[in-house]
């Protein structure tokens, strides 16, 4: 358990390849393996949502991670990484756009589309021409 205001923190010290405010936490080379693919080939079980493991998603040290934007079904960018809770939280890190996504909800059962939904919004509300795919 902790605030959304310290799982931000926790977030930009990912993003920023395990350096949080001058500090350093983790060695790039972690993080590095963090957002790397472990599982491979390994398939899951049963499929029960959109960000099960497929052959666009992977799984990293803590959590799913782009491998093939297009095969995952999702609008995130390959080497972006996410993870979600059972309450329909939601968290995502877009390092080719430099950007952290936190999600708060408190929904059981979570029965909905509310992550689907913010990944599209997300990327759709952006305006900047720049955006990285």
């Amino acid at each position: 358990m902790s605030t959304t205001a310290d799982y931000l923190r926790f977030a930009r010290m990912l993003l920023n390849d395990g350096e949080l405010d001058g500090q350093r936490l983790l060695a790039p080379n972690t993080i590095k393996m963090m957002r790397q693919d472990h599982i491979g080939k390994s398939r899951a079980r049963v499929r029960y949502t959109s960000t099960m493991p497929n052959d666009g998603i992977g799984f990293g040290l803590g959590f799913g991670m782009i491998k093939k934007q297009g095969l995952s079904q999702l609008p995130m960018p390959e080497e972006s990484y996410f993870w979600g809770g059972a309450a329909g939280t939601l968290f995502w890190i877009d390092p080719k756009n430099e950007m952290i996504v936190l999600f708060m909800t408190q929904v059981l059962p979570h029965r909905m589309n509310l992550r689907q939904d913010m990944w599209s919004l997300t990327y759709q509300a952006i305006e900047d021409a720049t955006l990285n795919d």
